[in-house]
Protein backbone atom coordinates (compact mmCIF):
# COMPACT_ATOMS: atom_id res chain seq x y z
CA UNK A 1 0.00 0.00 0.00
CA UNK A 2 0.66 3.50 -0.31
CA UNK A 3 0.62 6.22 2.29
CA UNK A 4 -0.70 9.79 1.12
CA UNK A 5 1.49 12.08 2.25
CA UNK A 6 1.02 13.81 5.11
CA UNK A 7 0.01 17.24 3.90
CA UNK A 8 -2.56 15.95 1.24
CA UNK A 9 -4.54 14.45 4.08
CA UNK A 10 -4.43 17.50 6.53
CA UNK A 11 -4.83 19.94 3.58
CA UNK A 12 -8.29 18.27 2.45
CA UNK A 13 -9.37 17.70 5.96
CA UNK A 14 -8.84 21.78 6.20
CA UNK A 15 -10.80 22.52 3.17
CA UNK A 16 -13.93 20.50 4.16
CA UNK A 17 -13.71 21.85 7.84
CA UNK A 18 -14.07 25.15 5.99
CA UNK A 19 -16.51 24.18 3.53
CA UNK A 20 -18.49 21.68 5.76
CA UNK A 21 -18.23 23.40 8.93
CA UNK A 22 -20.78 26.35 8.28
CA UNK A 23 -23.01 23.91 6.70
CA UNK A 24 -23.07 21.74 9.88
CA UNK A 25 -23.94 24.61 11.87
CA UNK A 26 -26.86 25.92 9.74
CA UNK A 27 -28.39 22.84 9.41
CA UNK A 28 -27.88 22.11 13.44
CA UNK A 29 -29.42 25.70 14.16
CA UNK A 30 -33.22 25.38 14.64
CA UNK A 31 -34.18 29.17 14.79
CA UNK A 32 -36.44 30.40 12.17
CA UNK A 33 -38.19 26.47 11.91
CA UNK A 34 -41.50 28.28 13.08
CA UNK A 35 -41.06 30.64 10.08
CA UNK A 36 -40.38 28.40 7.91
CA UNK A 37 -43.48 26.19 9.09
CA UNK A 38 -45.82 28.72 9.10
CA UNK A 39 -44.56 30.12 5.55
CA UNK A 40 -45.95 26.49 4.31
CA UNK A 41 -49.29 26.43 6.38
CA UNK A 42 -50.41 29.73 6.22
CA UNK A 43 -51.83 29.47 2.49
CA UNK A 44 -53.35 26.52 3.27
CA UNK A 45 -54.74 27.45 6.28
CA UNK A 46 -56.05 30.92 4.22
CA UNK A 47 -57.53 28.62 1.67
CA UNK A 48 -59.58 26.78 3.94
CA UNK A 49 -61.02 29.76 6.03
CA UNK A 50 -62.30 31.03 2.57
CA UNK A 51 -63.47 27.65 1.61
CA UNK A 52 -65.78 27.54 4.95
CA UNK A 53 -67.11 31.24 4.62
CA UNK A 54 -67.99 30.71 1.18
CA UNK A 55 -70.02 27.54 2.02
CA UNK A 56 -71.61 29.56 4.81
CA UNK A 57 -72.80 32.61 2.57
CA UNK A 58 -73.94 29.53 0.14
CA UNK A 59 -76.07 28.00 2.38
CA UNK A 60 -77.26 31.26 3.79
CA UNK A 61 -78.26 31.98 0.19
CA UNK A 62 -80.34 28.13 0.36
CA UNK A 63 -82.06 29.47 3.81
CA UNK A 64 -83.41 32.95 1.78
CA UNK A 65 -84.30 30.82 -0.67
CA UNK A 66 -86.65 28.54 1.14
CA UNK A 67 -87.62 31.65 2.79
CA UNK A 68 -89.26 33.38 -0.13
CA UNK A 69 -90.91 29.90 -0.96
CA UNK A 70 -92.31 29.82 2.71
CA UNK A 71 -93.60 33.93 1.80
CA UNK A 72 -94.88 32.30 -1.55
CA UNK A 73 -96.59 29.24 -0.20
CA UNK A 74 -98.28 31.72 2.19
CA UNK A 75 -99.89 33.77 -0.36
CA UNK A 76 -101.72 30.66 -1.92
CA UNK A 77 -103.48 30.22 0.58
CA UNK A 78 -104.69 33.36 0.04
CA UNK A 79 -105.57 32.02 -3.65
CA UNK A 80 -104.34 29.33 -4.74
CA UNK A 81 -105.08 29.59 -8.34
CA UNK A 82 -103.38 32.72 -8.35
CA UNK A 83 -100.11 31.34 -9.49
CA UNK A 84 -98.77 35.18 -10.95
CA UNK A 85 -99.46 36.53 -7.87
CA UNK A 86 -97.77 33.36 -6.04
CA UNK A 87 -94.61 33.71 -8.41
CA UNK A 88 -94.29 37.95 -7.22
CA UNK A 89 -94.65 37.34 -3.89
CA UNK A 90 -91.53 34.38 -3.64
CA UNK A 91 -89.43 36.87 -5.79
CA UNK A 92 -90.09 39.62 -3.70
CA UNK A 93 -89.15 38.20 -1.16
CA UNK A 94 -85.70 37.63 -2.28
CA UNK A 95 -83.01 40.18 -1.76
CA UNK A 96 -82.02 39.90 -5.22
CA UNK A 97 -84.56 38.03 -7.59
CA UNK A 98 -81.43 37.66 -10.41
CA UNK A 99 -81.61 34.33 -12.56
CA UNK A 100 -84.25 33.22 -9.35
CA UNK A 101 -86.63 30.56 -10.90
CA UNK A 102 -89.82 30.18 -9.22
CA UNK A 103 -92.12 27.30 -9.99
CA UNK A 104 -95.78 26.62 -8.72
CA UNK A 105 -97.60 23.24 -8.56
CA UNK A 106 -100.90 21.96 -7.50
CA UNK A 107 -101.86 18.36 -6.45
CA UNK A 108 -104.75 16.28 -5.43
CA UNK A 109 -104.09 13.89 -2.44
CA UNK A 110 -106.56 11.25 -0.81
CA UNK A 111 -105.01 9.70 1.78
CA UNK A 112 -101.19 10.58 1.14
CA UNK A 113 -101.99 9.16 -2.63
CA UNK A 114 -102.03 11.83 -5.35
CA UNK A 115 -105.53 11.66 -7.57
CA UNK A 116 -106.62 12.81 -10.90
CA UNK A 117 -108.31 15.93 -10.89
CA UNK A 118 -111.82 15.90 -10.98
CA UNK A 119 -112.09 12.95 -9.25
CA UNK A 120 -113.03 11.99 -5.49
CA UNK A 121 -111.60 10.23 -2.70
CA UNK A 122 -112.54 6.79 -1.99
CA UNK A 123 -114.66 7.59 0.75
CA UNK A 124 -116.73 10.37 -1.06
CA UNK A 125 -114.53 12.88 0.01
CA UNK A 126 -113.31 15.97 -1.89
CA UNK A 127 -109.38 15.38 -2.21
CA UNK A 128 -107.04 17.62 -0.05
CA UNK A 129 -105.03 20.71 -2.79
CA UNK A 130 -101.58 21.34 -2.04
CA UNK A 131 -99.40 23.64 -3.12
CA UNK A 132 -96.12 23.49 -3.77
CA UNK A 133 -93.72 26.93 -4.31
CA UNK A 134 -90.44 26.12 -5.04
CA UNK A 135 -87.25 28.40 -5.97
CA UNK A 136 -83.70 27.88 -7.43
CA UNK A 137 -81.32 30.29 -8.24
CA UNK A 138 -77.16 30.07 -9.12
CA UNK A 139 -75.69 30.28 -5.87
CA UNK A 140 -73.48 33.42 -6.20
CA UNK A 141 -71.11 34.40 -2.74
CA UNK A 142 -69.45 37.18 -1.65
CA UNK A 143 -66.24 36.21 -2.32
CA UNK A 144 -66.84 34.25 -5.53
CA UNK A 145 -63.14 31.86 -4.23
CA UNK A 146 -65.28 29.14 -4.93
CA UNK A 147 -67.24 29.85 -8.22
CA UNK A 148 -70.34 27.76 -7.05
CA UNK A 149 -72.63 29.66 -9.25
CA UNK A 150 -71.18 27.46 -12.29
CA UNK A 151 -71.60 24.27 -10.42
CA UNK A 152 -74.55 24.34 -8.29
CA UNK A 153 -78.17 25.88 -7.99
CA UNK A 154 -79.46 26.42 -3.97
CA UNK A 155 -83.16 25.97 -4.26
CA UNK A 156 -85.75 26.29 -1.70
CA UNK A 157 -89.08 24.53 -1.39
CA UNK A 158 -92.86 25.25 0.81
CA UNK A 159 -95.31 23.28 0.67
CA UNK A 160 -99.13 23.91 2.14
CA UNK A 161 -102.24 22.70 2.10
CA UNK A 162 -104.82 25.12 1.18
CA UNK A 163 -108.34 22.96 1.44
Amino acid sequence: MTARPARLTSAFATVAARVLGPARRMLADTGGAGAVEMALTAPMLLLMLVTFVDLGMAYQHRTTLESAARAGAQRAIIDYMDTAAITATTTGALPDATGAAVAVGTTLECGGTVVAAGSWCADGTFPATYVTVSVTQPVQTPLGFLDLATLIDADGVARVRVN
